[in-house]
């Protein structure tokens, strides 16, 4: 007999169904939800991370940036940052040359962009007074091998076994003080150069060599044998010119090895600031020694190298002294200098040799433009756009458009978008770039570094186009010719700026004076005969003497050359009233002395002002976060007064 359903039975059932299923629903949307928020967070947690660690990074970016420059600057070898004036002697002179040796270069070219600015300066690690660390600087030096046939080479042959630095010592792979090779030379003297390029910041420094102190021995900065050959003087065995010198990669004190290598590839193998030398027609690179940094003219007859000059200095023209910042003269890009990149390049080989055009085979190129690679008149550049690197240089065939095999060492600071240098104005009271145009609104003075009180408007990296743009310690003996024109004139001489307390006037235009016509103040004038002159107020310059080239009859136009010395870098402040005399007093040389001039006395001072400070600001793009930083650091630049 069939059982019979119980009624309603078969509506539970269905209706269980139906909540299971809703049940599922709302489970599946839960963890669907769930797994959502879940995912939300992590993608949150994980943003999060990913910005603090890139603002981590750009923090260690700056700090690093900061701490860098700020060692560099209390390196310094200016601890007195004021400009020589032209014959400046030591002996007479109203500042000590003690603490000014080296020099301070900067560029600002365009003042309204913040890209082309460039700093170059020397350093000295045993300058202890703001920074305590005396760790030296160091580079590379690869191991010069003894190219002749019958001197150190013999002497390594008869000696087996002899280290190769212990045969031939005087070489910049033996200045870090380490006998056996390792490829690095040292020196607690260097130049630094800063500027950017492509939005990379970079930092090159060359070393001034200080050869190692050797007992019986005083080894000069060109590395020789123990025989006193040159060892970069481009002579094969034979005595042949040939510009190579050798690399000794078999560590045995000779180039006789095939393994060996003969290169006139400079500055893939030294970290050195050298000059090019040229006697009959055979061109080397000379090396320049820590004796380049004194600013004494009368120093060796005043025939020593020095640094001042810029001439001498890495990355300027020999012949005219100007920093090499742009690809040319017709349409001038800023390149700032040449970075580690170009010059590893196989066809750079300056100072050893000319460079030349690049070619397939890196060994066989024609010489490029007058072979100074240095010179914008006559060796045009062009920059690759895609990577900022110069093409001339930028490496053979399989490593086109990104240089020599030392690219990227001297980068300091990527993604930057700002790398600007200032000067205190102390006239203005605020930073400003060199070649200004501002007026102190209180006073209605021109600044101290106004383009009108420029002396030297040719100098600058730009002929003609600089518009007094450079700040530059200079040395008081340059002879350069730096306009071209076949003559050394009288404002080629002086610094372009020398900031003074007061201003004399200009009376004519050869050379500018450091007040043109028209110049606001504060400007004093020259001494007169039977004044009245009140203490506390009236300031004087020693009258000029007016006769133009020593001739006669005078002409009433003043000249430099006709301004007894010092100057203007000497005044005399009125600390007695009075009457002057009839005759112009014997003014002192010096300052701090007092004179007796008719019913007057004079005291004499310094009128010159150093510069105080710089301001060195950068801007950079961290590219995790995609936020700017800036930093900026003000530099004081004078120790005290001297």
């Amino acid at each position: 007999m069939r059982k019979q359903q119980k009624p309603g039975t078969q509506s539970v059932s269905s209706n269980r169904s139906a909540f299971t299923l809703v049940e599922m629903l709302v489970a599946v949307a839960l963890i669907l939800l769930m797994m959502s928020m879940f995912a939300s967070i992590f993608s949150i947690a994980s943003s999060s991370v990913s910005k603090q660690r890139g603002i981590a990074e750009n923090d260690q970016r700056a700090r690093s940036f900061a701490t860098i420059m700020r060692s560099d600057f209390q390196k310094r070898t200016k601890r007195y940052p004021l400009a020589f004036y032209p014959g400046e002697d030591p002996a007479t002179s109203p500042t000590s040359f003690e603490s000014r040796p080296g020099y301070i270069y900067l560029s600002t070219n365009d003042p309204y962009s913040g890209l082309d600015d460039k700093l170059q300066f020397t350093i000295d690690a045993d300058l202890l007074t703001e920074n305590r660390d005396g760790t030296p600087y160091f580079g590379r030096a690869d191991l010069l091998g003894d190219r002749t046939t019958n001197t150190s080479n013999a002497l390594a042959a008869a000696n087996p076994g002899t280290l190769p630095t212990a045969i031939n010592p005087n070489q910049p792979e033996v200045d870090d003080g380490a006998l056996i090779p390792n490829g690095t030379g040292s020196s607690n003297i260097a130049e630094v150069t800063l500027f950017v390029r492509n939005g990379k910041l970079y930092r090159r420094i060359v070393l001034i060599r200080k050869p190692l102190e050797v007992a019986g021995k005083d080894f000069g900065p060109q590395p020789t044998t123990s025989f006193g050959d040159n060892l970069l003087g481009g002579l094969d065995g034979s005595g042949t010119y040939d510009g190579l010198f050798g690399i000794d990669r078999n560590q045995d004190g000779s180039i006789t090895n095939p393994d060996d290598l003969l290169t006139n590839n400079f500055y893939n193998h030294f970290d050195y600031a050298a000059i090019a030398f040229v006697s009959g027609g055979q061109q080397h690179a000379q090396l320049i020694g820590v004796g380049a940094l004194s600013n004494d003219p009368t120093a060796n007859g005043g025939a020593a190298i020095s640094l001042g000059i810029p001439t001498n200095r890495f990355g300027f023209t020999q012949t005219n002294g100007r920093s090499r910042e742009h690809t040319s003269i017709a349409r001038p890009y800023f390149i700032g200098g040449y970075t580690h990149a170009e010059t590893s390049a196989l066809n750079f080989n300056w100072p050893q040799q000319n460079a030349r055009v690049q070619d397939a085979v890196e060994d066989a190129g024609a010489v490029f433009g007058t072979g100074n690679p240095l010179d914008i008149v006559n060796a045009p550049v062009t920059i690759n756009p895609s990577n900022g690197v110069i093409a001339e240089f930028d490496g053979d065939i399989a490593n086109e458009g990104r240089g020599g095999s030392r690219r990227f060492e001297d980068l300091l600071l990527a993604n930057v978008h700002e790398f600007r240098v200032e000067i205190w104005d102390e006239r203005l009271q605020r930073f400003e770039t060199p070649g200004h145009n501002s007026f102190n609104p209180a006073t209605g003075h021109a600044g101290d570094y106004h383009v009108s009180r420029n002396m030297n408007l040719d100098y600058g990296p730009l002929a003609n186009l600089s518009l007094g743009r450079v700040f530059d310690t200079w040395h008081p003996g340059i002879q350069v010719d730096i306009d071209g024109n076949g003559t050394i004139d009288a404002d080629e001489s002086h610094p372009p700026y020398i900031a003074y307390d007061y201003y004399p006037p200009d009376q004519d235009d050869l050379p500018p004076g450091p007040s043109p016509v028209g110049m606001p103040g504060p400007v004093r004038t020259y001494w007169n005969d039977g004044s009245p002159y009140t203490a506390g107020v009236d300031v004087v310059f020693a009258p000029w003497v007016d006769q133009p080239n020593g001739g006669n009859p005078p002409d009433g136009l003043f000249s430099y050359s006709e301004m007894p010395e010092p100057k203007f870098q000497i005044a005399y402040r009125c600390v007695v009233s009075g009457t002057s005399g009839p005759i112009s007093p014997i003014w002192p040389r010096a300052p701090g002395r007092r004179i007796t001039d008719g019913s007057c006395v004079w005291e004499s001072f310094d009128n010159r002002r150093p510069l105080q400070s710089m301001r060195v600001t950068v801007r950079f793009m961290d590219q995790t976060t995609d936020t700017m930083r800036q930093v900026s650091l003000i530099m004081p630049m004078t120790d005290k007064e001297q």
